[in-house]
């Protein structure tokens, strides 16, 4: 959504961007740009605001057990980024579902991104006994983290939990990262339809 003049004088009356922001590097709306995998889709759409929504299949051993789900929408303004909503869900009963996430930079060294010094992290927020397809979400305002000085940037996100049934027992995990943000000449961070390499992962511990 871009923004309209009206609404970008009031946020520069409020003090909430800076003139350098207002008057040269506004949200620049853009045809939605979506890179979708076998598990899910990155959608662009615009360059303060991409989301993810993805799933996996989850089992113990040869037993298939569901299906989980996580979305999460990332907002850009000037140096500071905020995951809301961040959600997750199952289609099994869940406890103890954690969701946590940090902000890293990417490089030509580190081209999936590596972390902040000092670390730029979110949570955890853990949740307790969840039934079916009812989620787990971080509450308002979201999560947020802020550094200006990188030129390159992702967020990623994690949920991990715990089966319902004391049968199948450890933790699993899937993450995903979001589209990375390009920082400009006013220490605003732009996201462009480009993804960090190995945006997402899935996978089980048995702690």
């Amino acid at each position: 959504m871009a923004i309209e003049k009206e609404a970008l004088s009031s946020l520069l009356a409020e003090g909430k961007i800076s003139k350098a922001e207002a008057s040269e590097e506004t949200v620049k709306p853009l045809s939605t740009g979506t890179i979708c995998d076998i598990s899910g889709c990155w959608t662009l759409i615009d360059t303060a605001h991409t989301t993810y929504s993805g799933g996996v299949a989850y089992g113990y051993g040869t037993i298939g057990l569901g299906s989980a789900q996580m979305y999460f929408k990332v907002t850009a303004s000037g140096a500071k980024t905020t995951s809301y909503p961040f959600w997750f869900k199952a289609t099994r009963g869940t406890s103890q579902t954690v969701l946590e996430g940090e902000r890293f930079y990417v490089s030509s060294a580190h081209p999936g991104g590596n972390k902040e010094s000092p670390r730029k992290t979110f949570g955890p927020k853990v949740f307790g006994t969840k039934s079916a397809d009812v989620s787990s979400q971080w509450p308002k305002p979201g999560a947020t983290t802020y550094e200006n000085t990188t030129q390159w940037i992702t967020i990623v996100h994690e949920a991990s939990w715990r089966d319902i049934s004391s049968a199948y027992p450890g933790r699993w995990y899937m993450w995903a990262k979001s589209y990375k943000g390009h920082r400009q000449s006013s220490g605003a961070y732009y996201f462009q339809e480009s993804l960090p390499s190995q945006p997402r992962l899935s996978s089980y511990s048995d702690d």
